[in-house]
């Protein structure tokens, strides 16, 4: 996952918390995986992502009730372009690796993922939609975050040892 040092920071800069950010990066490439053959094409796919980072950042920092701590706005829109020039660096292959794993899943994880993030069901109305306990749904999806990872990853590994 090439972008992912860059996508974490930009997370931790929102969040001001490196657990938080990483469950934040999480939840954006299970929203790019959910977006499937709709995601941006190369060019503006790093832009995208940011902004579902962002969005993500602040629904968290809304849910624990924290104020965001974010970078002053004059910063991040000066910081914009380095990282369009970032994007030009990034290919398709991670959301090639995102899309292959999400096949790899069975249809009531990707119901659960659909139903979280397409839907932005949360607890109760999330956890009775797919016939969970709120405990249960939500174990389930951090489950999945973890697998999508490990799987995004190994798919990674494997396309730069064939490259």
């Amino acid at each position: 996952m090439e972008r992912r040092p860059e996508l974490l920071a930009y997370a931790r800069a929102i969040v001001m918390d490196w657990s938080l950010a990483e469950d934040v990066f999480q939840e954006a490439l299970v929203v790019a995986i959910e977006k499937g053959p709709e995601l941006p094409d190369d060019e503006a796919f790093g832009r995208w992502m940011r902004g579902v980072i962002r969005r993500i950042a602040l629904d968290a920092l809304g849910r624990l009730q924290r104020a965001p701590r974010l970078m002053d706005p004059v910063l991040l829109q000066v910081l914009e372009p380095a990282w369009e020039r970032q994007d030009t660096h990034w290919g398709g292959d991670l959301r090639q690796a995102l899309r292959g794993c999400m096949q790899k899943l069975t249809d009531r994880a990707r119901l659960l993922l659909q139903e979280r993030y397409e839907k932005r069901l949360t607890g109760s109305r999330l956890a009775e939609r797919v016939g969970l306990t709120i405990n249960s749904a939500y174990a389930t999806l951090t489950r999945l975050h973890r697998v999508l990872e490990e799987c995004t990853r190994k798919s990674l590994r494997e396309q730069e040892g064939h490259a």
